[in-house]
């Protein structure tokens, strides 16, 4: 699942269904009111795969109406649309933007909500109801970031870190991947990817305390009983420091026998 301020939800669904998943979040399919808006849209349906996507938008004899109740003061339409008369919800093309409209019980691949708000992290999300693990878009200091969300163990987990097998080297980087990141293109549970000091920096300095989670599996050692063993730990007040200061661990409160490894 991939999630912005207009988010998508790649899910087949009918109109109807669709729009029943934003409202019991607390919000509607999406409503398109400029070029802009629509043009986002659409760069954010190709580079999701999403060749349609259904968005807030109905026609009744013609006239439009938005399923958020604002006023229907924008329009896209392909040729031939919208269809003649009756009763249809409408959807974006992908491949070219334009709306086209079907019957509200057809389904299509992929469908738009609404976000009232901007959010910051994984922790907003899951507060405002989003509670499946997936790649969301948080906005911080007026910059637009695609980051990793684990919905598991309490939710709200902004993942920086993720390392699942020996396929990525993560200790022999250029100092621009430490610092931006690596492999955050195609992040999944399953994946290799490093989110950057930078936004790591951005992420614990924006609030007073913020909590570490470190969880671990496996032990590889030959013939070890814990072959298939987790273990998982929490640290409070984590901060790391900005560029100037290298980005260092700038506060992190440990165990209670201060000894970070002691979880292990």
């Amino acid at each position: 699942m991939f999630v912005s301020d207009e988010y998508l939800v790649k899910c087949v669904m009918n109109w109807d269904d669709a729009e029943a998943y934003c409202v019991a979040r607390g919000e509607h399919l999406a409503s398109i009111h400029s070029q802009f808006d629509n043009r986002n849209l659409q760069e954010l349906g190709l580079s999701s795969n999403c060749s349609t996507i259904w968005i807030g938008g109905r026609t009744v004899n013609y006239q439009g109406i938005w399923s958020d109740g604002t006023r229907f003061d924008y329009s896209f339409w392909g040729n031939g649309y919208p269809n003649s008369g009756g009763y249809w919800c409408v959807y974006v093309d992908s491949n070219t933007g334009f709306w086209k409209s079907d019957y509200y019980y057809h389904s299509v691949p992929c469908f738009a909500c609404e976000v009232p708000q901007k959010m910051t992290d994984c922790a907003d999300w899951y507060k405002a109801g989003y509670k499946d693990s997936g790649v969301y878009n948080i906005s911080l200091n007026g910059t637009s970031h695609n980051v990793y969300c684990s919905m598991d163990n309490g939710g709200g987990w902004t993942v920086f870190q993720n390392r699942v097998n020996n396929n990525e080297s993560f200790w022999n980087r250029a100092w621009n991947d430490y610092k931006n990141g690596f492999n955050k293109a195609g992040m999944t549970n399953s994946s290799n990817f490093w989110l950057g000091l930078q936004l790591l920096h951005q992420l614990t300095e924006k609030d007073k305390d913020v909590t570490l989670r470190v969880e671990m599996m496996g032990d590889r050692t030959p013939g070890s009983p814990k072959a298939l063993s987790s273990w998982s730990n929490e640290y409070t007040r984590f901060k790391v420091a900005g560029k100037s200061s290298k980005y260092q661990l700038k506060d992190l409160y440990l165990d209670n026998q201060e000894q970070i490894t002691s979880m292990w």
